[in-house]
């Protein structure tokens, strides 16, 4: 039985809603855009964005539960609404304003004619204040770190009648925002032209030292598109031509991949063993693509070099970035390839940070108690099961950012092992980002993490137990002074098998 609506004093009964509560849809709908209850109080309309760039409409009937679709056009925007009784769905569509008949998905478009004063000064100004003021608001010390916010305004306001681009625009907002000396502040603009080059990467590392013709490979990415048993471009091959075109320098090797991304190219190679040029098909990927696999490179190095200096005693992990992905990997590896090693490295330079701290200081904090034993009396599990109960060393640097600078401090500061690497900045805020006609984007630092005893972890550094600095050629060289430094301190620290629980 339905409630009196007619009283104005019906609220809804919560007293055991959670008995009451029930799923409506059949299935997951993906990314919902908009739902509605119908006037009838028996269908609720919906309307989701799916794949590949489609505005589906859906009407379901709350008690039949049965789910019908109305529509399915092309998606143009995200913004719309229903007439009062529910009959017709508003949105902008290719056609301008478009209605949307609810019952049978039929659409027309809706004449109109609006005219408008562009001012484009009054504009910048409008929205030069919207930022500040919104930075006043919402940032995270409402002392702005001891600055005056207003005499900022007025000082960087005087340059605004001679900003004449967009990208001078968001320049102006970081440089005020910049004098807040915050992490996670500044202002971007979202453009990225159609007509822009787009360079495509072959996955291979070059031979700088090369003089002649063409360009000589000193290294192959795996997983990259000249990586396989087939190959010929491998360590010491010569790429001579692009689809056929030479080339004598590397600008013009770069400019023959432009908007090449997921197409087939013709590579004219000398292979390595020095015989005659021969002729291989590849698929360029993205540069994107490229970092991928270049950091996976980097970390598979640092693999290797943790078991060689340490004998095969240590494990090494590295962490990128702090979310779910990363976690699953983390446990992953320490449950895994790591799960007879006496120790781990735990490697967050250049974190992009994310939130994980509370996870993995869990995870580097167990305590084995008991385990699981055969009757041949070999250990096969530690209790507990889930959280890593050896010790542990946390790289860091200055490129630790964000959560990724809160971990190392939580680390530190809660003796879990040491800290080894560079200084570590003190960025410990969560950005409150703001995008603005679609290509401003502004960030301001809503939150700041806080330690009950040392204060705001922003702007407060974190000196590592053992300072060690990565110098260029040594880097150039192959070598992690940082990596060797954290191997040599857990083997020290264990005078022979590492053992947390002893």
């Amino acid at each position: 039985v339905l409630p009196d609506t007619t009283e104005a004093t019906w609220e809804p009964q919560v007293r055991g809603i959670r008995h009451r509560t029930t799923r409506l849809t059949p299935y997951s709908l993906s990314n919902i855009l908009f739902k509605k209850m119908l006037p009838d109080n028996e269908n609720l309309f919906l309307v989701t964005a799916e794949e590949p760039g489609v505005l589906v409409g859906y009407r379901l009937n709350v008690h039949s539960r049965a789910l019908d679709k109305v529509f399915a056009r092309p998606l143009t925007t995200g913004i719309m609404n229903t007439d009062g009784k529910g009959e017709n769905l508003f949105t902008v569509g290719q056609a301008g304003i478009e209605r949307i008949n609810a019952a049978n998905g039929s659409g027309s478009p809706i004449p109109f004619d609006a005219k408008i004063d562009y001012d484009p000064r009054g504009e910048v100004a409008y929205l030069f204040q919207y930022f500040w003021r919104m930075t006043k608001l919402k940032f995270y010390q409402p002392d702005m770190h001891g600055r005056d916010w207003g005499a900022l305004r007025t000082a960087y306001a005087h340059y605004l009648p001679h900003i004449h681009q967009w990208e001078d625009f968001v320049d102006l907002l970081s440089e005020m925002a910049g004098e807040l000396n915050a992490s996670h502040m500044g202002s971007y603009f979202l453009h990225q032209s159609a007509l822009a080059d787009s360079t495509a990467s072959l996955g291979i590392y070059e031979d700088p030292h090369h003089t002649g013709e063409g360009m000589r490979v000193a290294a192959v990415l795996v997983g990259g598109p000249c990586d396989g048993a087939r190959s010929m471009v491998k360590s010491g091959a010569v790429i001579l031509a692009i689809d056929g075109k030479k080339f004598t320098s590397n600008e013009e090797f770069h400019s023959f991949l432009n908007r090449k991304t997921g197409m087939p190219v013709e590579l004219t190679v000398i292979p390595a063993s020095g015989a005659k040029p021969v002729t291989q098909i590849v698929t360029p990927v993205s540069m994107e693509q490229e970092r991928e696999l270049a950091y996976d490179y980097w970390v598979d190095r640092r693999k290797a070099l943790t078991a060689e200096l340490s004998h095969g005693r240590l494990g090494y992990l590295h962490i990128n970035e702090m979310n779910e992905v990363n976690y699953q990997h983390t446990v992953d590896q320490v449950f895994g390839e790591s799960r007879d090693k006496e120790a781990i490295i735990v490697d967050v330079r250049f974190n992009r940070g994310g939130l994980l701290h509370d996870q993995l200081a869990a995870l580097f904090t167990g305590n084995v108690v008991a385990g699981f034993v055969t009757r041949e009396g070999i250990n096969v599990g530690n209790i507990p099961t889930k959280r890593w109960g050896k010790p542990t060393a946390l790289l860091a640097n200055a490129g630790s950012y964000s959560d990724g600078s809160i971990f190392p401090h939580l680390y530190k500061r809660l003796g879990i092992g040491p800290v080894i690497g560079a200084r570590t900045p003190g960025t410990g805020t969560a950005v409150w980002w703001i995008t603005v006609l679609g290509k401003i984007k502004y960030g301001i630092p809503q939150l700041g993490a806080k330690d009950i005893k040392t204060g705001w972890f922003e702007n407060q550094e974190t000196v590592p137990d053992v300072l060690v600095y990565n110098h260029p050629d040594a880097i150039e060289e192959g070598n992690d002074p940082q990596l060797e430094a954290a191997v040599a301190e857990l083997l020290k620290a264990g005078k022979g098998k590492i053992d947390k629980n002893e």
